[in-house]
């Protein structure tokens, strides 16, 4: 891609008690971050927020999924770009 398009997110660390559904939780938040015009970069952080939420819970939808818990996810944590596109 273009120079700058490039970048590997490194989010908070969480304890992983089931991966089911985290790829889809995922992909959800990156989608209901682009239909609410967020940046490429602010949409992965959204997503990971999602997926974080996801592989913290033993069942394979947390209940803990919510607007209101990826937002205090994003307020508590840095969220850290590193650019490949270099």
């Amino acid at each position: 891609g273009e120079k700058g398009n490039l970048f590997r997110l490194r989010q908070p660390y969480a304890e992983m008690k089931n991966a089911t559904g985290a790829g889809d939780a995922f992909l959800a938040g990156l989608i209901q971050a682009g239909l609410k015009g967020k940046d490429l970069k602010e949409a992965c952080a959204w997503a990971s927020c999602a997926a974080l939420l996801a592989i913290g819970s033993e069942q394979a939808v947390s209940p803990d999924m919510s607007v209101e818990n990826m937002e205090r996810i994003l307020r508590q944590n840095k969220m850290v770009f590193d650019d490949l596109g270099k």
